[in-house]
């Protein structure tokens, strides 16, 4: 009897050391974390003064972006590189539109991760990039394609209207150049898991104008008007 009880008492004992433990790593994380985000804040007011520095922070935050899934740490991470990604073209300290683009098809694993507000936050960033005419260039916009494509399925209704918006735009105004930017010109990979002909069959209904009915071509079959009605004499039955 006095053996079993000491096996107990030691079980509870290992138990309440495993808690303890765990919640000290716990909360050593959650120091890390806090830490960690102050420094990104504070280095972040001081890029102009950082020369070569500069470089090591941004690869600094690229390797977050790609590791970390924490949503309130890639949402301050995104704050900070926003202004970076939509400043106007220009020489150094101004990004290139490659490091630009590296930075968004990084970001576009955000969509897996559970938090509207990030998601929210990258397509405004997104949109901006295409909605700016100084930075919607091809080597810029072909590269963070995959990008524009998750705004075009998000959840969103509003942001997934703006990001409809610029393809009518790309598309052209008429059918006949939206059909065939739909089967020539987009590439709807990215788009593979959802349902696209949804936006497909949008991009063409939308260049018909709610003013003007749509008449057949002359040429083209038209069967006669059906009436209901009682059969007439030697008609069959059927009403004409």
């Amino acid at each position: 009897h006095v053996q079993r009880k000491m096996q107990l008492e030691a079980a509870q004992a290992q138990q309440t050391l495993t808690q303890a433990q765990a919640a000290a790593a716990a909360a050593t994380e959650e120091t890390q974390l806090a830490t960690l985000k102050l420094a990104i804040s504070l280095m972040s007011t001081r890029l102009v003064e950082m020369g070569e520095g500069r470089r090591v922070y941004s690869q600094t935050l690229l390797a977050l972006i790609e590791r970390s899934s924490d949503p309130g740490l890639l949402l301050l991470i995104t704050k900070v590189v926003g202004p970076w990604l939509t400043a106007p073209p220009g020489p150094p300290p101004a990004l290139a539109f490659r490091d630009r683009a590296l930075f968004v098809v990084k970001m576009t694993a955000f969509e897996v991760i559970d938090s509207a507000e990030l998601h929210k936050a990258f397509l405004e960033l997104v949109h901006a990039l295409h909605a700016d005419p100084n930075l919607a260039r091809p080597e810029l916009l072909q590269k963070i394609e995959p990008a524009f494509m998750i705004g075009l399925r998000t959840k969103d209704a509003e942001l997934r209207a703006k990001f409809f918006a610029i393809l009518q735009k790309q598309s052209g105004a008429a059918a006949a150049q939206r059909l065939a930017f739909i089967i020539q010109t987009q590439d709807w990979e990215s788009l593979a898991s959802t349902l696209w002909l949804r936006q497909v069959t949008h991009l063409l209904l939308s260049t018909a104008s709610p003013e003007q009915p749509l008449p057949l071509r002359p040429s083209g079959l038209q069967l006669a008007a059906l009436t209901l009605g009682p059969p007439k004499p030697g008609g069959g039955g059927d009403g004409a």
